[in-house]
């Protein structure tokens, strides 16, 4: 696995970043898990791995504050598209950390994030068609 991982980074020049490939498909999938219960719209979870790639790329993600900092990217993302949805007791449950936790994550999550929450399509688009490709029912 660290073989690959290294071969990775080498060959396609992944990123510096202070979390795993592995971690950071994990987390996806976590996240995956709670937007396919709680019937969250596609592009709500494209905004979330979108602001969760930021943060790793920023290197604000480290194995310390990895499920809150997603956690928080879901509930933002959230916020900024659909203000009507709730999804803060799935996320605890999937990620297994507190509810309370998640919620004073999210303004770090907002400020690491320099209070940009609007990405360009060209951000989004890779995650949405990614995501329409795996099959799963969302709401639209």
């Amino acid at each position: 696995k660290q073989w690959y991982q290294r071969r990775v980074r080498v060959k396609e020049k992944w990123p510096e970043v202070d979390i795993t490939l592995s971690k950071m498909k994990s987390i996806k999938r976590d996240l995956l898990k709670v937007a396919t219960l709680r019937h969250l719209p596609v592009t709500v979870l494209c905004y979330a791995f979108v602001y969760f790639e930021t943060l790793a790329f920023s290197k604000y993600i480290n194995k310390g504050n990895r499920k809150l900092a997603a956690g928080a990217c879901l509930m933002l993302a959230r916020k900024f598209l659909y203000s009507n949805l709730t999804v803060l007791s799935e996320l605890a449950e999937v990620l297994r950390v507190s509810e309370s936790d998640i919620v004073s994550e999210e303004f770090k999550v907002l400020a690491a994030l320099k209070f940009s929450l609007h990405y360009p399509e060209s951000a989004i688009i890779p995650h949405y068609s990614r995501l329409l490709g795996l099959g799963h029912q969302f709401a639209r």
